[in-house]
């Protein structure tokens, strides 16, 4: 299979930017698919007989400030994981997670105690762990190789909106911390 990386200066315009501001969600855009391209995410392929690709949209948020002036304007490509088949495109989409009563508690316990807090945050975390299936998804509006219009992304990494994305990173992250002695 050939990795393809688009030149991200050759964007098409992506037919869905219905907005006014089209230019200014252009830079977010192309940072996403910059990051998904250094994360390794996909490799392009022909899609194999008696395969379906599953779809992608992009996704596109303003974060706003106190008086409402516009902070930061931010891109995602999101698989449409709701396209996928049980037992062919994923297996298992459980992951845990902490119940906010579970939280308050924490920090009720640190509170009381003293004991500083930290959080971190992964950017673009999941697309930092490795898929075990094997997903087709379409080349996503906007940067669909020319010459390679039929070829579709063979997923490496998981990609939000993908049923198992949530397992894969927690799978990913509880090895890592353990690895690290936590």
């Amino acid at each position: 299979a050939e990795i393809i990386k688009a030149d991200p200066i050759h964007l098409i315009e992506i037919q869905s930017m219905n907005s006014s501001d089209k230019e200014a969600w252009m830079q977010p855009t192309r940072k996403e698919y910059n990051t998904i391209l250094e994360n390794e995410t996909w490799e392009l392929v022909p899609l194999p007989p008696g395969r379906k690709a599953i779809g992608c949209k992009w996704v596109w948020k303003t974060k706003l400030g106190e008086s409402g002036e516009i902070i930061k304007r931010k891109a995602r490509l999101v698989a449409k994981g709701f396209t996928q088949r049980y037992g062919v495109d994923y297996n298992d989409t459980w992951a845990p997670t902490a119940k906010q009563s579970s939280v308050r508690t924490v920090l009720s316990i640190a509170n009381a105690k003293g004991w500083s807090v930290k959080h971190s945050d992964v950017p673009s975390a999941y697309l930092k762990a490795t898929l075990n299936e094997i997903i087709y998804m379409k080349q996503p509006e906007g940067f669909v190789i020319p010459g390679k219009e039929t070829w579709v992304c063979r997923l490496l990494k998981s990609l939000y909106g993908l049923k198992q994305a949530g397992l894969e990173w927690y799978n990913m992250i509880s090895s890592k911390l353990i690895e690290w002695g936590y």
